[in-house]
C-alpha cells in the first residue's frame, strides 16, 4: 500500500500538536520544530518568470535528514488502526498481512483495510489506490479467494512485489538508506545534483553540444554508480526536462542504460524550499 504524495500532505499544525501531546516535546525544542516548519514559503520560476512567494501549510522539507523522521513521527500511529492483522511500514509504503484460512479471516483483513481508510482520512494521508495491491502467498490447491478493496476500489492481485531493503517500520531505516546512497553526488563531475530518498535530479546549463555531452557523461557515470551500489534506476520514470527561453535550444538525445529519456515539459519538483 502506497500513500499519495505523502510527504507533501503532512499538516504542520497537526504535526506540532502531535509532537507536543503525543511525544511530550515542549519548550525550546518544540519552538525549534515550529521555526523549522512554520512560516515557510515557496515560489516557482518558469522560463525566467518568478511567481510571488506563497505560504507552505503542509509537507515536510524534502532533501533533509529531518524530513523523513518528521514524517514517521506524524504517521507513527498508523499500526494502532489495525486490529486483526500484522503491519510493516517504511516511509510512505505499508504492508498489511494476515494468515487467511477461512472467509472469516478474509473479512477481518478487509476490516483492517477499512480501518486504514479511516486513519488516512483523519490524518490527511491518502492511499494511492493505483499502487495498492494484493498478493497471496500459499501452497494450497484451493486457497481462500476474497476481493479486497480500499476506498471502494478492488485491489489488483499480483504474483510478485518488490520488498523493502532496509529495516521496516523504523526511524533508522530512511537514515540507513541515505547513508548507503550518500556518495551518489560524488559520481557527478560536470553537473549539479539534488537528491531526496530515491529521487535524483541532475541539472546543467546547456549552451553548446559540448555541454550536452558533459551532461550525458554524468548520466553514464550515474549508471556505473547504480551498478556498483545495486540501486538500479527505473528507466520508465527517468525523464528529461528542458527549461529555456531560447528560440533554438540545444537538442540532444540523452539516455540511460541505452534507453532514450522521454522529454517532458513539466515535472513535479520536490516539496518545500530546498
Amino acid at each position: 500500500m502506497d500513500m499519495s504524495k505523502a510527504f507533501d500532505k503532512v499538516h504542520h499544525k497537526y504535526l506540532i500538536s502531535k509532537l507536543r501531546n503525543v511525544y511530550g516535546i515542549s519548550g525550546k525544542l518544540l519552538r525549534w520544530f515550529e521555526s523549522y516548519l512554520i512560516n515557510r514559503k515557496q515560489r516557482v520560476t518558469v522560463l525566467g518568470a518568478t511567481s510571488s512567494a506563497r505560504p507552505v501549510l503542509s509537507g515536510v522539507p524534502q532533501g533533509s535528514i529531518l524530513g523523513p523522521i518528521l514524517f514517521l513521527l506524524y504517521a507513527n500511529d498508523l499500526p494502532d488502526a489495525v486490529g486483526h492483522s500484522k503491519i510493516a511500514s517504511f516511509a510512505d509504503d505499508t504492508k498489511l498481512f494476515k494468515k487467511v484460512d477461512s472467509t472469516s479471516d478474509a473479512i477481518s483483513l478487509q476490516s483492517d483495510l477499512s480501518s486504514l481508510e479511516n486513519w488516512s482520512t483523519s490524518s490527511g494521508l491518502v492511499f494511492n489506490q493505483d499502487k495498492c495491491k494484493c498478493q497471496r502467498v500459499t501452497r494450497k490447491k484451493n486457497p481462500i479467494k476474497y476481493e479486497y478493496n480500499i476506498n471502494n476500489k478492488s485491489l489488483v492481485v499480483t504474483e510478485k512485489e518488490k520488498d523493502l531493503g532496509v529495516p521496516q517500520g523504523s526511524i533508522l531505516g530512511p537514515i540507513l538508506f541515505l547513508l548507503y546512497a550518500n556518495d551518489l553526488p560524488d559520481a557527478v563531475e560536470h553537473s549539479k545534483v539534488a537528491s531526496f530518498a530515491d529521487d535524483t535530479k541532475l541539472f546543467k546549463k546547456v549552451d553548446s553540444t559540448s555541454d550536452a555531452i558533459s551532461l550525458q557523461s554524468d548520466l553514464s557515470s550515474l549508471e556505473n554508480w547504480s551498478t556498483s551500489s545495486g540501486l538500479v534506476f527505473n528507466q520508465d520514470k527517468c525523464k528529461c526536462q528542458r527549461v529555456t527561453r531560447k528560440k533554438n535550444p540545444i537538442k540532444y538525445e540523452y539516455n540511460i542504460n541505452n534507453k532514450s529519456l522521454v522529454v517532458t515539459e513539466k515535472e513535479k519538483d520536490l516539496a518545500g524550499e530546498q
